[in-house]
């Protein structure tokens, strides 16, 4: 589909859309981890966090592969406009660039968490484990809403 074919509103509401279903995961993803971190599970937690970032890379390099996007119905339009908006070449290498910084993310902590820390597993705390969370979760929200009304 052109570009000038799509509807500028619809795609708006399709990002506010997504960005709204991304706070709701990531309330009860938050939610999940403090309950979790109450309860003792501190390394269980760490290989929770390990597990979704190479399901990332993984959902990553399937979409640079096939060219087909995995998600919701919402996602898959999204990324359809973005693909088209941003142009097949500079889509791609965004795409790369980000499925290469999960799977540094990835291999790095990893490796940083079994080397520092071996696999005697430290207490999360209170502040300092959920700051960076909130970061990102904020962080996430202002690109996205940016993006939204640059649209």
């Amino acid at each position: 589909m052109d570009e000038a074919n799509w509807d500028i509103k619809e795609v708006k509401s399709l990002k506010r859309k997504q960005l709204i279903q991304f706070n709701i995961g990531m309330l009860l993803f938050i939610m999940l981890i403090a309950l979790l971190a109450d309860n003792g599970y501190d390394t269980f937690i760490i290989g929770i966090l390990f597990a979704l970032i190479w399901i990332l890379v993984a959902i990553n390099a399937y979409t640079l592969a096939t060219g087909r996007t995995i998600g919701t119905k919402t996602s898959r339009r999204v990324q359809e406009f973005d693909k088209n908006h941003l142009g097949e070449k500079r889509w791609k290498r965004n795409k790369i660039i980000e499925t290469v910084i999960f799977r540094v993310l990835g291999e790095g902590s990893a490796a940083g968490y079994l080397i520092l820390l071996g696999f005697n597993p430290i207490p999360l705390q209170f502040p300092s484990f959920y700051f960076p969370l909130f970061g990102a979760w904020v962080g996430h929200n202002a690109g996205e809403i940016a993006r939204i009304s640059k649209l």
